[in-house]
């Protein structure tokens, strides 16, 4: 399957932009670029680069196609045509990732089964025979069928477990559930299932964030869980996992939609805990939110959490035994526009609406240490002002200021509320 990739053009000797193409191999993570054309000179040679350092592997025996490994890093490639007469022409083109769980004209980007049993079955997705997901190509299947599905509340009473650590540096992480485009309550299909990470890791998840359709976006491992019922068997859980190395990072020179309306959430494990919604065991390691230290100016509302970004408690949540170590920078060179803008940023959960209704299956917050880097607000221009926080986050939280020095103390304290 071949697809024209961006290229610009370096030297005008005869070859155009259409002459480089690309082809992905999902199913064996690498990315071909070829240069094919009829008035390349018979006899020329080709020297590729990527990233300024010259490549050998992966080169073809004609040398007019390099095949490259996935990532979820951009790169700038280059491939230098010499003729037999030793004239030169240089096209310099774009090694840009791919998003897990997307189509790309019938090329997806996910696998097409959960990992088989013993006996060649796939799972059932009951307790007993839970779906199994052992790389990165499956965790992607779960994020296209719930972003897809005919159900707001998707995979209810189904239960997933990982069976081997995951690493999702091939490409750019698309949530599971949908992220943006939610401009009410009945819009969008979010997990309602059981996710068991039985111990293992999920690595190198990145995640390129924006905000451009209606009133919400919600960005994390998860968008939003949101579970049936208040009960055991209808809770949407994520539980005994390891996240190690996860960013959310602004995409470059986006800028973000500008209306007091509507709101960003954005959480490593979750962004929004809609209800009936459970996080337990589960240690966040070497992890980061930002906005790249861009400037914007935008009076949208941002709710940013260490492990969520939002506790929307229609109902019951169970939030126990989480250990984070987040990063947060954000809104260092940015600007909130008018008294609508609002942020409030914290190393564990950014906001909450209100807790009063934990009832039944809900476990109030507790055993919850989150440590993170004591950030200097640069912005001497819109000093910080405190205000009451919107909801019990944890009883306790570990915060690390300065080399070496951890000092444990309420949530209140260490959550940012900014309204400019």
């Amino acid at each position: 399957m071949l697809m024209i990739a961006g290229v610009n053009l370096t030297m005008a000797q005869g070859l155009s932009s259409n002459d480089i193409k690309a082809s992905w191999d999902f199913k064996n993570g690498t990315v071909a670029y070829s240069i094919v054309s009829a008035d390349i000179p018979a006899g020329s040679t080709f020297a590729w680069n990527v990233d300024s350092k010259s490549v050998t592997d992966g080169i073809s025996d004609s040398g007019q196609t390099i095949t490259l490994p996935l990532t979820n890093k951009t790169k700038s490639g280059e491939v230098t045509i010499t003729s037999a007469g030793n004239a030169q022409q240089t096209i310099a083109f774009s090694i840009e990732p791919k998003a897990y769980g997307v189509d790309y004209d019938g090329n997806h980007f996910y696998a097409d089964s959960y990992q088989l049993y013993p006996d060649g079955s796939e799972g059932d997705g009951s307790k007993e025979k839970p779906f199994l997901i052992s790389n990165d190509m499956e965790l992607a299947r779960l994020a296209h069928e719930v972003n897809n599905g005919a159900a707001q509340q998707m995979f209810s009473q189904k239960y997933f477990k990982l069976t081997k650590d995951i690493d999702l540096s091939k490409g750019l992480w698309t949530p599971i559930g949908t992220a943006q485009g939610i401009a009410k309550a009945t819009d969008g299909h979010f997990f309602a299932g059981k996710f068991d990470g039985d111990g293992r890791s999920i690595s190198n998840m990145l995640i390129c964030w924006t905000f451009s359709d209606l009133k919400e976006a919600s960005w994390g491992l998860f968008s939003r869980l949101n579970g049936k019922g208040n009960n055991e068997n209808e809770y949407a859980s994520v539980s005994n996992l390891i996240i190690d190395n996860a960013r959310i990072e602004k995409k470059a020179a986006h800028t973000p939609l500008n209306n007091a309306n509507y709101t960003v959430k954005m959480g490593i494990v979750v962004a929004d805990m809609t209800q009936n919604a459970e996080l337990s065991n589960i240690i966040i390691r070497n992890s980061k939110i930002s906005d790249n230290n861009e400037s914007y100016t935008t009076k949208t509302k941002f709710r940013i959490g260490g492990i969520a970004g939002y506790l929307n408690n229609f109902v019951s949540l169970r939030i126990f035994n989480i250990s984070a170590d987040t990063e947060i920078d954000m809104f260092q060179n940015a600007a909130l526009n008018g008294v609508e803008g609002q942020v409030t940023i914290s190393c564990g959960f950014g906001a909450a609406s209100k807790l009063a209704n934990q009832t039944g299956y809900a476990v109030w917050p507790r055993n919850i240490l989150c440590a993170r880097r004591r950030l200097e607000d640069k912005r001497q221009h819109h000093p910080v002002q405190k205000s009451q926080r919107d909801g019990v986050y944890s009883r306790r939280q570990l915060c690390k200021q300065g080399e070496g020095h951890m000092v444990l103390h309420s949530c209140q304290q260490s959550c940012r509320h900014l309204r400019l």
